[in-house]
């Protein structure tokens, strides 16, 4: 763990050194930024939209501390990302080894998306470390038999899901996997804390806004126009989903990957958790 300790402490140093030089180009980024800006002016609860609220109000409450739109959001993600190593550890460790979380967690510091995503003012960084402290505490608590902590993961995640959408389908398939695999009382203990957010998020957009789901009308949008219109568009489609994991993982935690989901798949017998 201390060797753990001095990644994540090097890490935030080399973040650091560079913060200089990051350049806020991405435009959703900039957009979140100027929007929690005038929520400044006005703080209230945010009742709609499309954007979930946790995030102008993370970012509110560090503006609020340090008022620089150019770096205090940069320094949230940064402090976030590094956070994130020491759930991501445990969860790892639990699962398979002490030596695989420290792996997992270096090939996690070093990639290439996470490590530039931490350099924007977006939701991401955020959404992961609180997705990853809940499913830490959820496997802390299946495999220690605790209900406390499976009730307390469900209220972390619900954190996540005020940050990002994937939050939602990734708990649903969680309970999902609780009710089919451990048991249906460990899944509803989970899943009512986890999905408090996404309740109040879908009642208050029908309540105030234009609808309970009208926040994913733009996904109906990116159907039409990513529809397949050749059969180049769909050997595109088919060679970036590796493409973006070699950017995810970087050369060598991809190739890492890819083998251990070989390894995983064929023993999968012998270590259904991992293959779980």
């Amino acid at each position: 763990l201390r060797w753990l300790f001095l990644v994540a402490a090097l890490l935030f140093i080399i973040k650091l050194c560079l913060l200089p030089f990051a350049q806020a180009v991405d435009a959703d980024g900039i957009t979140r930024i100027l929007m929690t800006r005038q929520w400044l002016e006005n703080p209230s609860i945010i009742k709609e939209g499309t954007w979930l609220p946790l995030y102008f109000y993370l970012m509110g409450f560090a503006l609020k501390i340090y008022d620089n739109q150019f770096y205090t959001p940069v320094i949230v993600n940064i402090i976030l990302s590094i956070l994130t190593l020491f759930p991501l550890y445990f969860f790892v460790r639990r699962i398979f080894s002490a030596p695989a979380g420290f792996f997992i967690c270096v090939l996690f510091a070093l990639s290439p998306i996470v490590f530039r995503i931490s350099f924007l003012a977006l939701s991401e960084t955020p959404f992961i470390f609180f997705l990853m402290l809940g499913a830490n505490l959820l496997s802390k608590g299946l495999m220690e038999n605790k209900n406390r902590l499976l009730v307390l993961s469900g209220f972390v995640i619900t954190i996540a899901g005020g940050f990002r959408y994937e939050s939602w389908i990734i708990s649903g398939l969680a309970a999902l996997v609780l009710a089919s695999r451990f048991s249906f009382r460990q899944s509803i203990l989970f899943f009512i804390p986890a999905f408090l957010f996404p309740v109040y998020w879908i009642i208050s957009n029908y309540t105030y806004g234009n609808g309970m789901v009208h926040e994913f009308s733009w996904a109906t949008s990116a159907i039409h126009t990513n529809s397949f219109s050749s059969a180049e568009d769909v050997l595109r489609r088919i060679w970036w989903y590796p493409l973006s994991l070699f950017f995810a993982f970087g050369l060598i935690g991809f190739i890492v990957w890819i083998r251990e989901i070989i390894f995983v798949f064929w023993n999968r017998k012998s270590n259904p958790a991992a293959f779980l």
